[in-house]
């Protein structure tokens, strides 16, 4: 039994290492595409002008659709890595509630151990 539960206990502390190596892989790949929307927007910005005087309904539509899928994907990015980070959450605290279990039975084994008389009377 005990084999087990520390089996159980590997793979939660395996499982809880890689959600932080995914999360911090996420977290690299969400600064480059901040990068890339940081110098998407201050191209608007400074190109504003160049993009007014095309009068091209198609130029005007394929910014559009480009920003709306930037923000869409965005969004579903921004709530995976929500999900992730709860997830992670919540094998931290099965992490501690097994640790809790461990102490409160190790307490319990200590407290019966010292009810129980020694006989170290030497004769």
């Amino acid at each position: 039994m005990v084999n087990t539960m520390k089996n159980d206990e590997n793979s939660l502390l395996q499982e809880a290492n890689q959600e932080i190596d995914n999360i911090n892989e996420q977290r690299r790949v969400w600064l480059y595409a901040s990068s890339f929307t940081f110098v998407g927007i201050v191209f608007l910005v400074f190109a504003w002008d160049l993009l007014d005087s095309f009068h091209s309904k198609t130029v005007w539509w394929f910014i559009l659709s480009l920003i709306l899928i930037i923000s869409i994907n965005w969004w579903y990015w921004t709530m995976r890595m929500i999900s992730k980070m709860l997830n992670h959450q919540k094998i931290e605290f099965e992490i501690i509630h097994d640790v809790i279990v461990d102490i409160r039975s190790l307490k319990k084994e200590i407290k019966e151990l010292g009810r129980q008389e020694v006989d170290n009377n030497k004769k």
